[in-house]
């Protein structure tokens, strides 16, 4: 953890750490797959010339400290960043990658935070939470094969193809997404 470029979140910067060392081991476990490599470190740190929220490269996540002085409430924007770095995706579409660290923090980190379902006049290629949703509403009506173990497997093993869907459904992804929205029993409760 690194606040030596931004000594005003020190403090924020311990409970950061000590939020993604709790969370390490559960996100490391929902993201293995045959095809993983362990990690072992992420090192944090905070820009201040950086515009966004956050981001991650490799095992490096970087915080922008015009945001976090501001919201030092945000420990999710981390684990969302920590999902990535575990995660390895390599070769898969962007709306998959972000759709991968949104359910982790979304349905797990922070369950309680609303998790609108998303309209028909929106879409799933769009990532974060929207994809995260069709991830869900799959992985909830096939339960005969761990749908999201499979779309993470060829995210890390760089073998990513967009047929996965139809191979592990028998429908597109625009098939799915277009149910789901549909879909007036989802969400269930």
């Amino acid at each position: 953890m690194d606040t030596s470029k931004a000594p005003e979140l020190a403090e924020f910067g311990r409970k950061v750490k000590k939020v993604m060392e709790d969370w390490f081991p559960f996100v490391q476990t929902l993201m293995t797959t045959s095809a993983y490599s362990p990690i072992t470190k992420i090192d944090v740190f905070f820009d201040p010339d950086y515009d966004g929220v956050a981001y991650a490269a490799g095992t490096k996540i970087v915080g922008a400290v015009k945001y976090f002085k501001d919201h030092q409430d945000d420990f999710g924007a981390f684990i969302h960043e920590m999902t990535h770095s575990i995660h390895q995706a390599r070769g898969c579409p962007g709306w998959v990658v972000e759709g991968f660290a949104e359910w982790t923090r979304r349905w797990f980190y922070e369950p309680w935070t609303e998790k609108r379902k998303p309209r028909a006049d929106e879409t799933y290629k769009s990532g974060y939470t929207n994809a995260a949703w069709l991830m869900v509403y799959i992985n909830s009506k096939i339960t005969d094969k761990p749908v999201m173990y499979h779309l993470n497997k060829l995210c890390q093993a760089g073998n990513w193809r967009d047929s996965i869907f139809e191979e592990l459904t028998g429908k597109s992804a625009d098939q799915l997404w277009n149910e789901m929205v549909n879909d007036q029993g989802y969400p269930w409760k």
